[in-house]
């Protein structure tokens, strides 16, 4: 069956977001009604977050292209091909379609939204919608609503599709629990750093002439913070506490300049602009493949830490982002790509790694790589930005306790985060044959 035959039979039951004037950004707000774009579906995952708005107003007007729950949308511009599915339980209770969204409300008597959504994410749904990209400009559909409507798949009986969706559902479902666990792990160590090297709240407690317990620390932690702070280039900070920069204690590589031809399903991992998410997080799956020719340098190991020197958007939000290299299967080292700094710790200043990943995600850091972004369309962060940027660094037994902190929960991270691989590739071979009826 086609999805257009399988839709409900309401109206606007498949529908693209407006388009022309029908929408424009002169309409968007800081409060009100968000509009749905392409970042707020990612990896299957709904983002209730980072939205523009638009007056309750103007989303009466364009009640057409609002969505509701259980509602199937996909991406059909820019980042082509992410699929996901409106979540009964929201944060507003309105949303309006951008003008990069496509939308499907199944007729759930023929079609369940999570098997239409299991089938757009398949290689099989993935190719139909690859191979009618236009090879213009920005990757998109070239026919968007015509192409969704036309698309066949197999349609299997209501009870079979609820067993499908239960096997699959089960996995994404373990695989989202684990996500959430290293998302809390990660917002405890940031809680950790921005107290003690952001905020200085043992200083500050010292100083209003707390002591023992009321400094919520164990009391070999807590000599190690002074009792006063002092005046720096960068703010008051604590009593001897040196500030220096960043280039005082690392230097920066630039990645392989790679043609689009050695981009092959064979070769090393190689990360790139898509591998930097918000808060510091590594996108596996978003890792390319490279086989084309490279020098040493060009290369990077588990732990070492890698940021983003371009921007494809005017939004700053990848510009000069951190992430630590993961642990790959398949090779010892990966490659990374010309958009991206490796950062080479001098040998004397290796202890510092995981001070510098959390430190470079402080409003400190983020103000002066946002500020120092060149270009008009592609956005450039020059090494000085990097280099140059005052970095206060804290007494060595005191990043240790930090580096402690972090290692005990970077373990418990790495953990889950091989679980969610080993999940990932069970779904991911079951998903075609489940989909084939070869899995039953």
């Amino acid at each position: 069956m086609t999805i257009a035959e399988c839709a409900s039979d309401e109206p606007y039951s498949t529908q693209i977001g407006p388009f022309g004037k029908a929408l424009m950004a002169s309409e968007y707000t800081t409060s009100g009604v968000p509009v749905l774009r392409g970042v707020n579906i990612s990896q299957g995952r709904f983002l209730d977050g980072s939205f523009v708005f638009i007056s309750d107003e103007a989303a009466d007007r364009l009640d057409k292209y609002e969505s509701f729950p259980d509602d199937v949308l996909l991406v059909h511009k820019g980042t082509l091909g992410q699929v996901g599915i409106m979540p009964r339980v929201r944060k507003h209770d309105r949303y309006i379609m951008g003008n990069s969204m496509l939308r499907v409300r199944c007729n759930t008597a023929k079609l369940l939204p999570e098997f239409l959504y299991y089938w757009l994410s398949s290689g099989e749904g993935q190719h139909y919608l690859y191979s009618r990209m236009s090879q213009v400009g920005v990757p998109q559909l070239q026919t968007p609503l015509r192409t969704l409507r036309e698309a066949v798949l197999s349609v299997p009986p209501i009870d079979v599709q609820q067993r499908i969706v239960a096997v699959l559902g089960a996995l994404d479902d373990k695989i989202e629990l684990n996500r959430r666990m290293n998302r809390t792990l990660e917002s405890i160590v940031r809680a950790v750093f921005k107290s003690w090297f952001v905020d200085f709240d043992p200083v500050r407690k010292k100083m209003e002439g707390k002591t023992g317990g009321e400094l919520g620390l164990p009391p070999d932690l807590a000599a190690l913070f002074p009792n006063s702070l002092a005046p720096s280039v960068a703010g008051p900070v604590p009593t001897e506490w040196p500030v220096l920069t960043v280039g005082d204690i690392a230097s920066l590589d630039k990645g392989v300049s790679y043609k689009g031809d050695f981009l092959q399903d064979h070769g090393l991992p190689m990360v790139n602009l898509g591998c930097f998410g918000p808060d510091g997080r590594f996108i596996v799956e978003k890792l390319k493949r490279y086989s084309g020719d490279f020098r040493i340098r060009h290369t990077v190991l588990p732990g070492d830490i890698v940021a983003a020197n371009t921007d494809v958007t005017q939004k700053r939000l990848v510009l000069g982002r951190p992430a630590i290299v993961p642990q790959a299967k398949s090779a010892e080292r990966l490659l990374f790509s010309h958009h991206v700094y490796a950062l080479r710790f001098r040998e004397d200043a290796d202890y510092l790694r995981q001070f510098v990943f959390f430190w470079m995600q402080t409003p400190l850091y983020r103000e002066r790589a946002e500020g120092f972004a060149t270009g008009t369309t592609v956005l450039g962060l020059p090494k000085e930005a990097i280099l140059e940027c005052p970095l206060l660094v804290p007494p060595r037994a005191l990043v240790g306790a930090f580096n402690e902190v972090t290692d005990a929960l970077r373990r418990l991270r790495m953990a889950r985060d091989g679980e969610v691989e080993c999940l990932r590739e069970i779904r991911d071979s079951l998903l075609p044959k489940l989909l084939a009826g070869t899995g039953l």
